[in-house]
């Protein structure tokens, strides 16, 4: 298959918002105002696109960002030194092609002379299979937990050094 991968523009909101609303139980609610401040924070954003269609995102966001979530945080005043994957989401019918895997070794090639250490959180209630099993894969590791505010999610900390 021909995927196409660029940065991520204006033009990539409404399908962006679309495909996070699919997986929202997974990710967190995202409108146009949080996006554009999540890509204003960001040093890295990109799209996949399969025929012209938005397939997958991923945003990441540098330590000491006035980013106000938990578990970005978490992490802040636990390293020095990271890049955080704020969201990664792929649609369902094109995982499992390696497209996590090619998001991942681009940050890591874009980020290992700043940075060792790229980090995420995986739900474990609910339960994210694929992201638990591909995060697993791949070699990170749980460096924590941690329940959202409202305890309706638990997540496992996760950090992967290169």
């Amino acid at each position: 298959m021909n995927f196409s991968y660029r940065d991520i523009n204006n033009n990539d909101f409404k399908e962006i918002i679309a495909l996070n609303t699919k997986f929202e139980s997974y990710l967190s609610p995202l409108d146009n105002s949080k996006l554009l401040f999540l890509l204003r924070e960001s040093s890295f954003a990109k799209s996949i696109r399969f025929k012209q269609r938005l397939i997958g995102f991923l945003i990441t966001i540098p330590p000491n960002s006035v980013y106000d979530s938990i578990y970005y945080n978490w992490f802040n005043k636990k390293y020095n030194s990271f890049i955080y994957i704020d969201r990664v989401c792929i649609s369902n019918e094109f995982q499992r092609y390696g497209l996590g895997q090619h998001f991942y070794n681009e940050v890591k090639s874009n980020f290992k002379k700043m940075t060792k250490r790229m980090v995420c959180e995986v739900n474990i209630f609910p339960k994210n299979k694929i992201s638990e099993s591909f995060h697993m894969w791949y070699g990170f590791k749980q460096v924590g937990k941690l329940k959202s505010k409202n305890s309706l999610k638990v997540v496992s900390l996760k950090s992967y050094e290169f």
